[in-house]
């Protein structure tokens, strides 16, 4: 295994400018508010039509989350739809097995995240090659699939909703969907790279620096994926926060989780102690940024508490906190943030995400690890909505 880069860019950074990340918000909700104007009348014949379709369990809670999730194809098929398209069904099974494994055993996870980094390594297609445009209601399957093998259950099972809608549909009606997706994602592509683009001015550089290196990484998919994919992120997280926003400001308890990589300090010198619902700081370093975020959860009356990215559901279960209506903060990278709603809606938790000013974490993103922050502010914000 080739040995990774010790200096790399950032995959993004809210900071776009003077060194923080204030301006990021007000771009965000702007461009977000542009989007849905336009993608509103879009969407709304839609969702119309899969009202009359399917159950309510499977519908999407609103017109915007019906509007999201068209794009959310869009963006797979384009970005996607060809490393779908090259994984082989035997590939797809044995990963979605060994994912499955590593959920029900955490005890094995490392060996298990090493043999999901063999297999995906063995058959990974890594760069896109020219062929077809991936626009039908059969690849919107094939990346079902590939989801699925990625560990992206959540994910995954929201394309599940839409691929039992196109099966109640004609082909054609179903094709012409999935095309306006694809053209949805196109449109997308151009507004979020003139909107967005100045927080991911080095994502392709990076993607180009690792992209050898992380080949038999189990989490080679999620490092090297595009700007688009980082500007798709950066919407849903915006937008599924204001689905949510109603639901978290009803709730009566509260928690904030945010990931070990804000640690100002390795995981030998930490002095965080270990909770059922993760770490909790003790203060020992008090410029640290979780340091900072714990106190200012301490001020308002959330507790704060630290666990990784991958361990949210596996945590909400076993401490009891699933289906309990808790309103939680998560605060995580662009790439992970957004799709981490969808999953604390699963657990019957009412989210609101904080993206990252960017990610440095050693499990993903840069050996040697780096320190990572937050808008202290905006983070204050949600706490207190």
């Amino acid at each position: 295994m080739a040995t990774p880069h010790l200096s790399l860019p950032y995959p993004y950074s809210l900071n776009a400018s003077q060194h923080s990340s204030r301006e990021y918000y007000p771009t965000i909700s702007a461009f977000a508010e542009r989007w849905l104007e336009s993608a509103r009348p879009i969407a709304a014949p839609i969702a119309a039509d899969l009202q009359r379709s399917l159950r309510t369990g499977e519908l999407p809670g609103s017109l915007d989350e019906c509007a999201f999730e068209l794009l959310a194809i869009g963006v797979l098929l384009r970005e996607h739809g060809w490393q779908a398209a090259h994984l082989s069904g035997l590939t797809a099974w044995l990963l979605g097995k060994l994912s499955s494994l590593q959920s029900r055993l955490p005890r094995f996870e490392k060996p298990i995240k090493k043999m999901r980094g063999l297999v995906g390594g063995l058959s990974r297609v890594w760069r896109s090659v020219k062929g077809p445009i991936y626009a039908t209601p059969e690849d919107v399957e094939r990346v079902r699939l590939w989801l699925h093998a990625q560990g992206e259950t959540t994910q995954a099972e929201r394309l599940s909703r839409w691929i039992r809608y196109f099966q109640l549909r004609s082909s054609g009606e179903a094709h012409r969907v999935v095309m306006l997706c694809r053209r949805m994602a196109d449109e997308f592509a151009r507004e979020s790279l003139a909107a967005l683009g100045k927080f991911t001015r080095e994502t392709d550089h990076y993607r180009a620096l690792v992209e050898n290196d992380v080949r038999w990484r189990y989490d080679s998919i999620l490092v090297t994926r595009t700007r688009l994919d980082t500007h798709f992120g950066m919407l849903g997280t915006e937008i599924l926060n204001r689905a949510y926003r109603t639901r978290y400001q009803n709730t009566r308890r509260r928690l904030a989780i945010v990931p070990p990589c804000l640690r100002a300090r390795p995981d030998a010198h930490c002095q965080a102690v270990q909770t059922p619902l993760g770490a909790r700081c003790s203060g020992c370093t008090p410029a640290c940024p979780i340091h900072q975020m714990t106190r200012l959860g301490e001020k308002h009356g959330v507790p704060v508490v630290s666990i990784p990215d991958d361990q949210l559901t596996q945590l909400c279960l076993a401490s009891g906190q699933a289906g309990s209506q808790l309103g939680v903060v998560g605060v995580a990278c662009a790439l992970r943030n957004w799709s981490a709603g969808w999953e604390a809606e699963k657990l019957g938790l009412n989210a609101q995400g904080m993206l990252l000013d960017y990610p440095g974490c050693q499990k993903h993103w840069m050996q040697p690890g780096v320190t990572t922050q937050a808008n202290l502010d905006e983070f204050e914000n949600l706490l207190t909505l």
